[in-house]
């Protein structure tokens, strides 16, 4: 026992010897690894079968292969690959979307016009909140569907619920500008619409919908789009008269908005123009063109919802709903 102890108190003794022999110049040195950038890019064929599953199959090139790490995921935004226009067009229009979020209403809208009413701040505000949402899940799907298959899986079925949210937001701001003066409709459509979109929000998260293919999921997008206009279409027919219809809702616009959305989702189902050189790999294939669209219909959206706001308290017509004053 008292060898035992003296051995102990000498390699103690050593240590302390040593620990102070230590200084800034001379201590241990630890090294962080950064991920490096790929030397070449991997195709289509050498990726995992999950990662193909979710992957546009007329894009060859420039893929990212499965990393299991966030780290290199959010490295993957340093090199160019073909998500980069994505990740770049999601992030910068969710960052616009929310700026107007949190700044739009109070420092513009407000002061612009004394008669605006709380509705018309949470309407303004539902529509900033459902662009905002979608642009920021796209986004963040596109800078981790390389990551595994569990994140892969659970952000794509994520930035669908963003899509169905945001078409949703979309078609219930316009209806509170279109059936101001109407509360009964303005209701009725309202619960329609949030029906339907949780039917297709429902079976968005189903195992049936995952295994669909990419042409297959589009249509289903666009069958909920027209699904959702038929009886707003329809109650605009039968209350209102042509003339009222075209003060009420700007036709053109909305005609454009549908057609820039069903258009993008159209070219994003066939394909096109990937389907016919690999040059549209990286830029300008039909996932960047989507995307595009859906900012283009957005912009256009709001615009809408600005002109009807200043059509509504232009003294024309005032809204017979909520109308106390912030």
């Amino acid at each position: 026992m008292a060898t035992l102890t003296s051995t102990t108190k000498k390699q103690t003794a050593t240590e302390i010897q040593d620990a102070d022999k230590l200084t800034p110049f001379n201590a241990p040195k630890y090294s962080v690894t950064f991920p490096r950038r790929p030397k070449v890019l991997p195709i289509l064929k050498e990726l995992p079968q999950w990662q193909k599953q979710y992957s546009n199959s007329k894009i060859i090139n420039g893929y990212v292969r499965e990393t299991n790490s966030l780290i290199k995921c959010l490295h993957t935004v340093t090199y160019w690959n073909n998500q980069t226009v994505n990740i770049i067009l999601n992030t910068v229009f969710s960052t616009v979307y929310f700026t107007l979020l949190l700044f739009f209403t109070d420092l513009y809208l407000i002061p612009s016009s004394p008669a605006t009413t709380m509705s018309d701040y949470i309407m303004v505000n539902f529509y900033l909140f459902g662009a905002f949402q979608y642009f920021a899940l796209n986004s963040i799907f596109y800078l981790l569907e390389s990551h595994s298959l569990a994140k892969c899986h659970l952000w794509f079925k994520l930035s669908h619920l963003a899509f169905i949210n945001y078409i949703s937001t979309s078609i219930i701001t316009q209806l509170y500008y279109t059936f101001f003066d109407n509360v009964f409709y303005f209701k009725f459509l309202t619960i329609s619409t949030l029906l339907i979109s949780s039917i297709f929000a429902i079976f968005t998260l189903s195992e049936q919908f995952l295994r669909k293919n990419r042409s297959q999921r589009n249509m289903v997008s666009i069958t909920f789009i027209v699904s959702l206009l038929i009886l707003p279409t329809a109650s605009l027919m039968f209350k209102f008269n042509t003339f009222r219809i075209l003060r009420r809702v700007e036709g053109k616009a909305i005609l454009l908005e549908l057609s820039l959305y069903l258009f993008s989702m159209t070219l994003k189902a066939v394909q096109v123009p990937e389907r016919f050189s690999e040059n549209f790999d990286f830029i300008g294939n039909s996932e960047n063109i989507y995307h595009i669209c859906i900012i283009l219909g957005s912009l256009l959206h709001f615009k809408m919802l600005l002109n009807s706001y200043f059509f509504m308290h232009s003294g024309l017509d005032a809204s017979n709903l909520v109308t106390f004053n912030v």
